[in-house]
Formats: structure tokens, sequence, C-alpha cells
């Protein structure tokens, strides 16, 4: 398969912060501060990201572990703060999966 033109942009210019879904399009959010945005899905750009540097939030979003700063779990659910100061809430049904992989970073 061949890369998206997207992610061949990016590789010269600043690492992902996250990917987040609006619609029929992702929107990448960069290290640099800027944002490119791609006519493709979030799901068809999974298959070309490495699966041990990005966690998927929910359906709209993939963060990238490297730029993780900080995470607070709640009783519920939990906040994971990025480098840029950023939030992003960790839903109730994905808590489990990023606390176990969030530990195996960690260590």
């Amino acid at each position: 398969m061949k890369t998206p033109k997207v992610l061949q942009q990016i590789a010269g210019i600043a690492k992902i912060l996250f990917i987040e879904a609006d619609q029929n399009y992702s929107v990448f959010h960069l290290s640099n501060g800027r944002r490119l945005v791609s006519g493709y899905t979030l799901k068809f750009h999974v298959q070309y990201l490495d699966e041990q540097q990005f966690f998927r939030m929910n359906r709209s979003l993939l963060v990238s572990w490297e730029f993780v700063s900080e995470v607070n779990f709640l009783k519920d659910n939990g906040i994971a703060v990025l480098k840029n100061d950023r939030r992003i809430r960790i839903p109730r049904r994905r808590l489990k999966a990023f606390q176990k992989e969030y530990n195996g970073k960690t260590n």
C-alpha cells in the first residue's frame, strides 16, 4: 500500500500529538502547533501508524503516547494531559486498557 500524502508531509515537519476524526476527515494536531486535515477517515490512517505509539481513546481520537505527560485516574474514568496542556478524557470503557498500556510504557 502506498503511504498517504498527509503522512509523508508530516514526517518531514513534526510529530503527531493526536489525530481527531471529524466526519469523514482526519485532523492531525502536530507538535509544532500546526493542524493538517486529511480527506481520509481515522480508521484508514490507523493502518499506517505504529500501534505501539498510539492509543485509540474512542471512535474519534487517537493519541500519541510520546506526548502524554500526565494521567489522572478517577473512579469511573480518567484524564490524560498532553505536553501542550490539552486535557483528554479517558472513557470508562477504555480505562482498563489505557491503564494497562500506560503502566507498560512507564515501567
